[in-house]
């Protein structure tokens, strides 16, 4: 026997569908990203969180932890405690800035460096391998969708973590 369909006005329901079908895809991808970010601990001996910050670092040759915050959409607490254990494991120095002793720049260690050099896809194989096979028009396409879902559940790029404003 099938359900009897949700009472009310047909267009909210079709909406209500339209949402359950987008947060069921939200929701694997969120899975997908936990196993990736298991195997990625595993198998690198980093976490997710720690390969975003090594990689700003990395990128720019070294930043404040404020916008290291700010690119990686991660709070102050959180980072210190990414930041701690980059330490820990060599790939990043911590070093006062000399003109104002109260400036600490984040900077890639050569370990670091190298490490992002051949550090594993936070995505997995399989789906670096599909992305690859995507025309640059629909890799846009998908980069812009999930820009513009981060943009209206709030996340959006022009937003910063509030621990990193003023």
């Amino acid at each position: 026997m099938t359900p009897d369909p949700p009472a009310g006005n047909p267009a909210q329901n079709q909406a209500v569908r339209r949402d359950l079908l987008l947060l069921r895809a939200v929701r694997r991808i969120m899975q997908a990203f936990d196993v990736h970010s298991r195997r990625l601990a595993a198998s690198a001996e980093i976490t997710l969180p720690q390969l975003l910050c090594l990689t700003a670092v990395v990128a720019e040759e070294g930043m404040t932890s404020r916008r290291i915050a700010g690119e990686i959409f991660a709070s102050a607490s959180t980072l210190v405690g990414v930041l701690d254990r980059l330490e820990a494991k060599e790939l990043i120095d911590r070093v006062r800035d000399p003109r104002d002793r109260r400036q600490v720049h984040i900077m890639p260690t050569a370990a670091g460096r190298r490490f992002i050099a051949s550090a594993p896809s936070p995505f997995g194989e399989t789906f670096d391998a599909a992305f690859a096979e995507l025309s640059e028009e629909r890799q846009v396409e998908l980069i812009e969708s999930l820009a513009l879902m981060a943009d209206l559940m709030g996340g959006g790029g022009a937003l910063e973590p509030e621990s990193t404003r003023g």
